[in-house]
This record gives C-alpha cells, structure tokens and sequence, in this order.
C-alpha cells in the first residue's frame, strides 16, 4: 500500500503528459513552450531527486522511483491508445527501458548520504545532467523557453537541499563550475537516448 501514492502520481502525471501532448503549437501554452515540457529530462530528474530527499531507504526509494517511472509510461501509452487507437509500441519500448533505468540515477544521488568526497557526486551528477540539457537552449540562443529556466531553478533548489553540510555544498558548486566548459559533452544520457532510438527506428 505504501507504494501505491507513486503509482497513483506515475498514472496522473502520465495522463497530464499525454493531455499537454494535445494542446496546438498556436494557443498560448505551445507558444510559451509549456506543451513540451514534461518531454524535456529535467522534469524526471527532479522527479528522482525529490523521491530520494523523501524516502526513508534506498530500497524503498528505488521501488518508487520504479513504480512512478512505469506508471507514467503505461498511462501515457495507454491514453495515446485511447485517443489516437494506435499504440507505438517501440516508443513504448524505448522509454520503458529509460524507466527501468530511473534507479541507477537514484542511487548515485544517494551518494549525497555518503561520508568523504564521494558524497558530492550525489549532488553533483543530477546538476551535470541538468546542466546539459540547459546548454542546449543557451548555445540556440533560447533563452526565454520555459524548460531553460526551469532547468535552472532546478539546479539551484538541488544545489540548497541535496548536500548534507555547507562543505559538500560548496564542493559541489566548485566542481559544476570547473565542468561547465565541458556540458555539451557530459551530455550522456541524451546520446544513450539517441543511440537507443537509432537501434531501434533505422
């Protein structure tokens, strides 16, 4: 019963992806960009990064970031059958394997728990991630697009609440600014997804 509440949020938010989905390119929310914007990385990664601050365990928190990430894909597909009555059962494929994927980046946020250095990792590896994909807006010039700031926001608030002290927080700042040059680089997770969908659809 306790892993029903991330279940039930997964059903929701995968329903409000797919409603999103459907808003024309010309009403106000595509031109602002909002319509894409649970499509964008950045959403998931706060997602995992708020589980992980709320969970008493890491087993516990690995169920739930699995039971929310699966429940938003199904409910997305599911509705995408209902509304189109087609299901594209690759797409389906592709991000069910990012959601069973979802724990790994749980665990290494967990890392923040950790004594030493190591613990910056915890911290430091969602902001990367967030990082990257923010670069992507910024060398476009798209500067005013909803998911650039929300990225930034983002990388703040988990910057304030993932470290444990005041010295892996600065540690972690420290090391997201010498990385900075290389963003465009770091971003791994969007060439996995790449690489998976040219497996997959070519």
């Amino acid at each position: 019963m306790r892993y029903c509440k991330s279940i039930f949020i997964g059903l929701l938010f995968g329903s409000l992806a797919k409603i999103v989905d459907l808003i024309p390119g010309n009403t106000l929310l595509g031109y602002l960009g909002l319509k894409d914007l649970l499509n964008y990385l950045g959403v998931f990664i706060v997602v995992v990064c708020f589980v992980e601050y709320n969970s008493k365990n890491t087993k516990e928190g690995i169920v739930k970031t699995l039971c929310f990430m699966l429940s938003m894909v199904i409910s997305y597909y599911c509705a995408t059958l209902f509304v189109y009555r087609y299901f594209p059962y690759r797409y389906l494929l592709l991000r069910s394997i990012v959601a069973v994927c979802s724990p790994l980046l749980y665990i290494l946020i967990t890392l923040r728990r950790k004594n030493g250095h190591i613990a910056i990792l915890g911290t430091l590896i969602p902001n990367l991630l967030l990082g990257s994909e923010a670069y992507k807006f910024i060398s476009t010039s798209s500067y005013f697009t909803p998911q650039l700031w929300f990225d930034v926001i983002a990388v703040i608030i988990i910057f304030w609440k993932l470290p444990l002290n005041k010295k892996n927080r600065l540690f972690s700042i420290l090391g997201f600014v010498i990385l900075i040059p290389f963003l465009e680089q770091l971003d791994l997770i969007n060439q996995l997804a790449n690489y998976l969908y040219g497996l997959m659809f070519r």
